[in-house]
């Protein structure tokens, strides 16, 4: 990003690219590398494809693991069968 871009950024924008700069200086080279290239095909598009792109809303991501339902209250011992009654 150059200079003049960064000067016109809000306080929350600064924020957020610190961050984002700090994210990706903690990523493994190989993951580098392929974000790297990924940056590269995305410059190489016309401007149309690229502001097309820019208009698709992103997806969330996704949560780390899925959401435990709690385990079902025990309300006891099981039932059981009734006991017959035995004639002699």
């Amino acid at each position: 990003m150059d200079r003049d871009r960064r000067a016109k950024l809000t306080p929350k924008e600064r924020q957020a690219a610190r961050e984002r700069y700090k994210k990706m200086e903690k990523l493994p080279p190989d993951k580098k590398q392929g974000l790297k290239q990924q940056w590269e095909e995305y410059n190489r598009l016309p401007e149309q494809e690229r502001r097309k792109l820019g208009s698709t809303p992103r997806k969330p991501p996704a949560p780390p693991h899925p959401p435990q339902s709690p385990a079902p209250a025990e309300s006891g011992p099981p039932p059981t069968a009734p006991i017959a009654p035995i004639n002699p």
